[in-house]
């Protein structure tokens, strides 16, 4: 189903043009200034044993596979370079992914993104820059046992002001397009503005406060009917925060940020939401080898792939890593949420009042033998519960990657 000229064509030709422009600057710039690029490729493979997020009463669709193995190759690269007083900066990657049960899910997945620090003076700065990404939506919600890649593209600029030695204003605009491939999921396509505006007090020790004010106005390019209720998704977003950052002492750092976020749906009558949101990061260098990160927050969430489908996320995380050697890394993360479904969610419309808890757990190796090559081994445990038993699944993904540098 088309929604006229696709919104993505000029942000892809911009974004070649930006690659072209990018890999000729190191003729025009200061090799002392310049950091080098950097190319890799990498293979991966993965065994999943839920791959379509099932409940275990459920059966996958005839033909259909449930567990899965999949090899996929990575290539792509990175890379800054300054011209004067300006900065560029360059990554993009593409992924190729084969199923060796399920084929009809193969599928090549883009990145790119391109970025310009500039500077005007010491007291007028910022970036601007676009970005493209194409991935594979996930199964978790859909219960659909067919590709659709999900495309979303972003243009976004940001200004610095110093209006005293401690004090600086920030400016921020994004607009992204996010659109589906599968015809039964344009429903979620949907366009977005954002852009904020802040108040920024910094310290000498480069610690900081800021009062935010941010804006959000989404339009989805096709109304939805859920039970044959119709329902608008188009939403505005208002929120008020403080921002903070804060380094405790010399290996505790602080960021955090609280305020209160109202949603309105204009052209619906239920379904909005008023109430405190916050999140927080703790980075704790426990030893010279050992660094433990915390979070906690509450927030207003959506999963890639169902952005009508809103929920207040309340959860908490931890995530040690630890430098074994000059060779060897070992992290562990583990995280709980609890995610309770606004009105206007069509999972609430449908099912009435979902709430889900998702737990994650995940161990992963990294081995560094050469400068030049990586390895890494990953294990991951999903577990989802629902009142909604449809949503409820485990899910267990085993990961093997070789990444060679250049």
């Amino acid at each position: 189903m088309s929604h006229g000229r696709s919104p993505w064509i000029p942000a892809r030709t911009i974004a070649v043009g930006a690659a072209i422009l990018v890999a000729s600057l190191p003729a025009f710039c200061d090799p002392s200034d310049n950091r080098p690029f950097t190319a890799y490729v990498e293979e991966q493979f993965s065994y999943d044993d839920n791959l379509f997020r099932l409940p275990s009463q459920f059966s996958a669709a005839s033909g259909i596979s449930r567990q899965d193995h999949v090899n996929t190759i990575f290539a792509g690269g990175e890379g800054q370079w300054t011209l004067g007083r300006q900065a560029f900066g360059l990554k993009f990657r593409v992924d190729d992914s084969r199923f060796a049960q399920n084929s009809s899910l193969n599928y090549t997945a883009e990145f790119a993104r391109f970025d310009w620090d500039w500077i005007i003076s010491p007291y007028l700065m910022g970036d601007a820059g676009g970005d493209f990404s194409r991935s594979l939506a996930s199964f978790s919600d859909t219960h659909f046992f067919q590709r659709d890649l999900i495309d979303t593209t972003g243009y976004f600029a940001d200004a610095h002001v110093r209006v005293a030695q401690q004090w600086r204003i920030n400016v921020g605009v994004r607009n992204a397009d996010t659109t589906h491939s599968l015809a039964i999921r344009q429903k979620g396509d949907f366009r977005s503005k954002s852009g904020n505006v802040s108040l920024e007090y910094l310290t000498d020790e480069q610690n900081s406060i800021a009062l935010d004010y941010h804006y959000t106005n989404a339009t989805f390019l096709q109304p939805i009917s859920i039970g044959g209720i119709p329902f608008n998704p188009n939403y505005n977003d208002r929120a008020e925060r403080i921002l903070v950052k804060y380094a405790l002492t010399g290996k505790i750092l602080l960021d955090a940020s609280a305020g209160y976020l109202n949603r309105r749906y204009p052209d619906a009558s239920f379904g909005s939401f008023s109430g405190n949101t916050w999140n927080a990061s703790l980075k704790w260098q426990a030893t010279g080898k050992t660094l433990i990160a915390f979070g906690a927050w509450r927030q207003l969430n959506a999963y890639l792939g169902s952005e009508a489908d809103y929920f207040v996320s309340r959860g908490e995380s931890i995530a040690p890593t630890w430098h074994a050697t000059e060779k060897i890394d070992l992290s562990l993360s583990a995280s709980w949420s609890n995610q309770h479904y606004l009105g206007s969610s069509p999972s609430a419309l449908q099912y009435t009042s979902r709430r889900d808890t998702v737990r994650d757990q995940q161990v992963n190796l990294k081995y560094v033998p050469r400068d030049f090559l990586n390895l890494q081994l990953s294990y991951t445990l999903e577990q989802r519960n629902s009142n909604q038993a449809q949503f409820s699944y485990d899910d267990k993904l085993w990961t093997a990657s070789f990444k060679f540098l250049f």
